[in-house]
């Protein structure tokens, strides 16, 4: 019965530093994670932040080259009516001139 006694108290003895040094490991794994989380939300925050900003720089391209787009389709717009009217007065001319008229 000695023998057994003292074969469960040698165990526990030689057993104390690998369940403290278990508890350090959970320790170092807890720090670890909480490492980890807090480099994932400042890396969350830094995306969120250039996001926002690359957003807004594609809206106000997209604003300006929209402005720029209708600019030259008024433009082209006047200048095609321009045209159209220039080239009707010439018809009506040429077609007084063929009959005639005047």
């Amino acid at each position: 019965m000695k023998k057994i006694i003292a074969v469960i108290l040698s165990s526990f003895y030689l057993s104390f530093p690998v369940l403290a040094a278990d508890d350090n490991h959970i320790d170092n794994a807890a720090d670890a994670a909480g490492e980890a989380w807090d480099k994932t939300k400042e890396a969350s925050s830094e995306t969120w932040e250039a996001t926002k900003e690359a957003s807004g720089d594609a809206v106000d391209a997209t604003k300006e080259g929209t402005e720029e787009a209708w600019e030259a389709t008024k433009e082209g717009s006047e200048k095609a009516w321009d045209a159209t009217k220039e080239g009707a007065s010439k018809t009506v001319e040429a077609t007084k001139e063929a009959v005639g008229a005047e």
